[in-house]
């Protein structure tokens, strides 16, 4: 991707948002199954290639210029929510799959970090700002990971209680309520964190730089599986997951596949890997 990024630089990315608007016609207006859900490697890919854009500085705008392209995502945002067919709501309704309104939130975005970079490079300056940004770097994998897991521990705990109410969605009340919903969610992660960042801040491995074809194999073999796995449960649709609504298939060659990968990887950490 880097290397079409290297040849193409913001086309790529442009052309991605494209692919997805035409797979969201098929989908949404014509109904045709399967190809609607290869948004979700464009859609995503496409952000990721505006990140080379900006590293690269191809997204080097004056303030007013990024302010005008949060202005333009923001007005295409709401035409193709409020005016238009795609649902308000983003996580859950615009994001499975990734759709053209989720597209243009992200250009909003995208325009709103361009505007305040300069303020926050010269804000980052100072030793306490940046020692922040060291100490949340180091566990943000460990976030990330785990954020979703910590919302669902707080939902099961607390929601059946009546500890958190869930108003009326879109009302007054749903949305003070998301204020201690999130402080909530927030203490379970901070919990989880304390558990599994130190695993992320060991030491790597290190690798043989050996060939060792055993392991090259098992790489192979593992990732198609990994990938085949993520395939099937993206293509299958709601009858396909029999009673219990479940892939199974896609699943279990996912958990193999990961399987292989871990031996692999745990193969090329010992000493004399290979010989």
């Amino acid at each position: 991707m880097y290397a079409l990024h290297r040849h193409a630089g913001l086309a790529v990315p442009v052309v991605m948002v494209v692919i997805v608007a035409a797979a969201d016609l098929l989908r949404r207006g014509l109904h045709v199954p399967v190809v609607g859900q290869s948004t979700y490697l464009f859609a995503w890919m496409a952000i990721y290639q505006l990140g080379f854009c900006w590293r690269d500085g191809l997204l080097r705008l004056s303030r007013r210029q990024a302010l005008a392209v949060a202005a333009g995502g923001l007005a295409a945002t709401i035409g193709l929510t409020v005016v238009g067919p795609y649902p308000v709501g983003m996580v859950g309704y615009n994001t499975a799959p990734p759709t053209l309104a989720l597209m243009a939130l992200a250009t909003t975005q995208i325009g709103l970090v361009l505007a305040l970079q300069p303020a926050a490079n010269r804000w980052l300056r100072g030793i306490g700002p940046w020692s922040a940004v060291i100490a949340t770097n180091a566990v943000i994998l460990t976030v990330f990971l785990w954020h979703m897991a910590a919302a669902v521990i707080a939902a099961v705990v607390l929601v059946p209680t009546g500890i958190l109410p869930q108003p009326p969605l879109h009302s007054t009340a749903w949305l003070l309520w998301r204020v201690p919903w999130l402080a909530a969610c927030a203490l379970v992660l901070i919990v989880l964190v304390a558990l599994f960042a130190r695993i992320e801040l060991r030491r790597p491995m290190t690798h043989s730089l050996e060939r060792d074809p055993w392991r090259d194999g098992a790489t192979v073999l593992g990732s198609a599986a990994v990938l085949a796995g993520l395939l099937i449960v993206a293509v299958s649709g709601p009858g396909d997951h029999g009673p219990t609504g479940i892939p199974w298939a896609g699943g279990l060659s996912y958990l193999c596949g990961a399987a292989v990968l871990r031996v692999a990887r745990t193969r090329s950490a010992r000493p004399n890997a290979g010989r």
